[in-house]
């Protein structure tokens, strides 16, 4: 964790060893768990992203939006709450 409370190393262990464990290596501001393998996660000042754990690929949901700290607040009904009062259409 760095001096502004962001997360590093980020590791997934797989509970049944049916697919490799991994990690994510980047500073993150916060996530969310979409699902059991997709990991939605934002880093401050520059996007909101997804990790799969299953096979270990990136998605970009949202970037280069001005002003925007990418504060993740929840999930519902497939759409992804960010900041005070942006939404985003989850699609996967």
């Amino acid at each position: 964790m760095n001096k502004d409370g962001n997360i590093f190393n980020v590791r997934f262990i797989s509970i049944d060893n049916k697919y490799p464990n991994s990690e994510l290596r980047e500073y993150i501001s916060n996530g969310i768990w979409y699902d059991d393998y997709n990991f939605i996660y934002s880093v401050k000042g520059r996007g909101i992203f997804v990790y799969n754990a299953q096979n270990r690929t990136y998605k970009t949901l949202i970037t280069d939006v001005p002003n925007a700290e990418f504060e993740i607040r929840g999930i519902m009904e497939n759409k992804l709450y960010y900041d005070e009062d942006s939404i985003l259409e989850i699609n996967l």
